[in-house]
């Protein structure tokens, strides 16, 4: 018999919990991969399945409870009721269905189609005097609303844009992801390839190129900084202020913020500057000034944060926690 294992040679409780995971991954690939498919089709349908598809898929999936409920409290706080929590929960759901069914409408619609999404753009005129300094521009988005609306408004008044991204395991997404940059024209910078995509990117910026990449996660094999959010710490990315300080380009956070009537209004916030070194003892100034900008959008758009995992560290008891920051 092997170690640890039954009589028949085998862990079976391990094997059992293997193949349940396996197979329920696999479940939800499909159904996510048939939503898009749908969409893109019969983008009325969609619409009109959301109130029985959205709440039925947190329903049917622990996985998605526990986290969902989990971030939902260190949103509203400690002493929300449970139906606020599991309120904010289910609207969460709703708004990830609204980002499959986006992505389905958008793989068959023109750039110059996905803007008629666009309701407003806040802070061009600031954005585009800071561009006059010809120093690039490091454009910080978080998993928020509709950032391919976003790039398609971007690519408006930026020739090259730098897209930061890891590869997604489902193929489905994958493939439309890659046919929406080409039909956009925004250039690929996977982090799977390694890291002399820094190097890449530090040197777009040099050439007053811009460079899009997420804000707000961590990805595995990345270094991030715990930092105060909300009601606990979420372990934030320092890889756009590392860029910046390589660089000297500014930062500049952009969201995307679904209005009621469905539409995206695009939000550019004031540049943020990053000049070297990193601090001996603490945290890079313009982490923290990042960091506070995406906690007051989460804060004001909970629901539209989207993010299937348990984002605050204090919920994720198996993870080796990095140095605090202080604000």
């Amino acid at each position: 018999m092997k170690p640890g294992g039954d009589a028949n040679g085998s862990n079976g409780h391990a094997t059992g919990s293997a193949e349940w995971h396996g197979m329920r991954d696999r479940a939800a690939h499909f159904w996510v991969a048939s939503l898009g498919r749908l969409s893109a089709r019969w983008p009325r349908a969609v619409r009109m399945l959301k109130p029985l598809c959205a709440p039925g898929a947190w329903h049917a999936s622990p996985t998605i409870q526990h986290a969902t409920l989990a971030n939902a409290a260190r949103v509203l706080g400690p002493d929300a009721p449970i139906e606020e929590r599991e309120a904010l929960a289910k609207a969460v759901c709703g708004s990830f269905y609204e980002f499959i069914a986006e992505v389905g409408r958008n793989s068959r619609r023109s750039p110059r189609g996905m803007l008629v999404e666009v309701e407003e753009i806040q802070g061009h005129e600031a954005y585009m005097r800071v561009r006059a300094q010809k120093r690039g521009a490091i454009l910080a988005v978080a998993h928020m609303g509709s950032y391919e609306i976003a790039m398609a408004a971007l690519r408006e008044f930026e020739p090259r844009i730098h897209v930061v991204f890891r590869r997604d395991t489902r193929d489905f997404f994958e493939s439309q992801r890659r046919a929406l940059h080409e039909r956009l024209g925004v250039h690929e910078a996977p982090l799977d390839d390694g890291w002399g995509i820094w190097y890449h990117l530090r040197d777009s910026l040099c050439k007053d190129e811009v460079v899009l990449i997420q804000a707000d996660r961590v990805l595995p094999g990345h270094k991030g900084v715990a930092m105060p959010f909300l009601h606990g710490h979420v372990e934030i990315p320092t890889g756009p202020v590392k860029l910046a300080m390589a660089s000297g380009a500014p930062i500049v956070p952009v969201f995307a913020i679904r209005t009621p009537d469905g539409r995206v209004r695009i939000i550019i916030e004031d540049a943020i500057e990053a000049p070297a070194p990193w601090p001996r003892e603490g945290v890079h100034p313009a982490l923290v000034q990042l960091t506070r900008i995406i906690e007051s959008y989460v804060k004001r758009y909970p629901e539209q944060w989207l993010l299937f995992h348990p984002a605050w560290m204090e919920d994720q008891p198996h993870q080796c926690a990095p140095q605090k920051g202080n604000a």
